[in-house]
């Protein structure tokens, strides 16, 4: 499948909802609710309740969603009756307007048009980026610096394809949020240089830090920081440490010599609650 990366930046350039235009409905089976707070933190809630209010952008469809699409999109027969659309909406943005009959969302494009979209009850099939979530991404991520821990290696240049060399511990700057147009979600990339690259799609896997992160790390965990960022185990960690690293273990045996600690078929082994060996 060939993937078509697009810069959310262009579509939600100049995006406020003061900038939508808004045409009112006389539908008598709106439920006029308050907004409630939306945690921008998330970009699907199972709570349609929660995207009153809210932008969202409709992405093109891709081989998964066509058919979903067209069964999530209704038509108003009547006051209580919806049926499946003729058409599915063109990608583009859309203002919730209304909840209607406690299941579809009633949204309006930026020349009036009004379309009804059944909320799904799983996120895989909810085919919108919320804007709100973005612009939240987009600030808590673009122009911070970043720590990469790998094994250095080669990745891909964002742009121009021409390899990129990166070093173990490298430090890069979030040069902004793109929104992957095909497959529906969105990741920073990072600026090295005059080199633009993402974090992820590569042969060897890259842990990413932020400063703040990086520096609590470092302070917390002294000299085992470094094993820790890279998702690894050292001899002298304490069983906090290997829990920041690994996770809770999958189950604990205990002795009166040490205690064992399995995951996933690997085993440490801790005295006094320090790791003495593992294999």
């Amino acid at each position: 499948m060939r993937l078509t990366y697009v810069f959310i930046f262009v579509f939600f350039a100049n995006i406020s909802i003061g900038q939508i235009k808004i045409v009112s409905s006389n539908s008598d089976d709106k439920r006029q609710v308050e907004p409630l707070g939306y945690d921008s933190l998330k970009n699907y809630y199972n709570n349609r309740d929660l995207y009153l209010g809210q932008d969202l952008y409709l992405l093109p469809p891709n081989d998964r969603h066509i058919d979903i699409n067209k069964r999530l999109f209704k038509k108003k027969v009547d006051d209580d009756k919806y049926h499946i659309a003729d058409e599915v909406p063109a990608p583009g943005y859309y203002h919730v307007k209304n909840i209607v009959n406690n299941r579809h969302l009633e949204l309006v494009d930026s020349v009036g048009n009004i379309y009804y979209y059944t909320f799904p009850d799983m996120e895989m099939y909810f085919n919108f980026i919320t804007v709100g979530y973005y612009e939240k991404y987009v600030e808590r991520l673009k122009g911070k610096k970043f720590y990469l821990y790998s094994d250095g290696g080669t990745v891909k240049d964002y742009f121009n394809k021409s390899d990129i060399q990166l070093s173990d511990k490298e430090m890069v700057i979030c040069d902004d949020v793109v929104l992957d147009n095909e497959l529906g979600f969105v990741f920073p990339i990072y600026k090295k240089g005059e080199n633009i690259f993402r974090s992820g799609g590569h042969t060897f896997t890259i842990h990413v830090y932020d400063e703040r992160s990086y520096l609590l790390g470092s302070a917390k965990y002294g000299k085992y920081w470094d094993a820790i960022a890279r998702k690894t185990v050292k001899i002298g960690m304490t069983e906090e440490m290997v829990k920041e690293s690994w996770g809770n273990p999958d189950r604990i045996n205990y002795a009166s010599y040490g205690d064992q600690w399995v995951y996933s078929g690997q085993y440490l082994y801790f005295e006094n609650g320090v790791l003495k060996s593992y294999n």
